[in-house]
């Protein structure tokens, strides 16, 4: 099992007081444009568990790879960030080169033209906020119980043969501006339909990301404080959203 080079501040996770009626999401048209890539089949808000039912298509002529987990040794498999205004729920792997520990390994799927597959995504409640590459990066001692009522859903994609284009990259070395020394231990995971990226690989950054918007479902979140600048009192000032959505199409 890989060691985690990160410090995670918390262990446990900060429960929100009161209860929450179950709400479900379902058959509602999102605000999105990216919905012939990304279909929410459902959205339930349970006591314990947020469920996300979803569905991906490849509306091209060409194989596109999509992100499945942004960490194959973590049990999360999605990102989340809690913004002022939104909860995002993201499967993509971004690259990050100040953190020069451990590698970060996520899973990217082959999707052929035409076909498509469906997930269910189970994430704990309250959501707290995650990355990818950094943990679990709040203080339960100093956050506070909020509520989101819209949710964005992000999913990372490559088009065309990543394969080739990771291959490509290990044969030009340092003759590539995208290359990386980890690249080449990880060829032997990859297969037909299945490659591992790492977040210190600069072709990261030629990722492609469909979103779609989901409003009107309340969504329990734990958030630190001083981050997104929340009094202490509980009481809410102005903030910004500051939550990196990627690039869309």
């Amino acid at each position: 099992m890989k060691t985690i080079m990160f410090m995670f501040l918390s262990a446990n996770a900060c429960f929100l007081s009161g209860c929450f009626s179950r709400m479900a999401w379902k058959n509602k048209k999102p605000y999105v444009e990216d919905q012939r890539i990304i279909q929410i089949n459902n959205f339930t808000v349970g006591k314990k568990i947020l469920s996300l039912d979803y569905k991906v298509n490849n509306p091209f002529p060409y194989d596109i790879w999509i992100c499945e987990d942004t960490d194959i040794y973590n049990r999360r498999k999605a990102e989340t960030k809690i913004g002022a205004e939104k909860l995002t729920i993201r499967l993509r792997l971004d690259c990050n080169l100040d953190l020069m520990g451990e590698a970060n390994i996520a899973k990217y799927r082959r999707l052929p033209p035409g076909q498509s597959y469906s997930e269910i995504l189970d994430l704990e409640l309250p959501i707290r906020e995650y990355w990818a590459v950094g943990g679990l990066i709040d203080f339960v001692s100093a956050s506070k119980p909020v509520l989101r009522h819209k949710t964005l859903f992000e999913i990372g994609y490559f088009e065309g043969d990543l394969l080739k284009v990771l291959s490509d990259t290990i044969k030009k070395g340092m003759d590539d501006p995208d290359f990386s020394p980890h690249l080449e231990g990880l060829q032997n995971k990859h297969s037909q339909n299945t490659a591992y990226l790492l977040h210190l690989w600069k072709g990261l950054r030629k990722q492609k990301s469909a979103t779609v918007l989901i409003e009107d479902v309340e969504v329990p979140c734990s958030v630190d404080l001083d981050r997104l600048g929340l009094k202490r009192d509980g009481e809410d000032t102005e903030s910004e959203d500051t939550e990196d959505q990627g690039q869309s199409l």
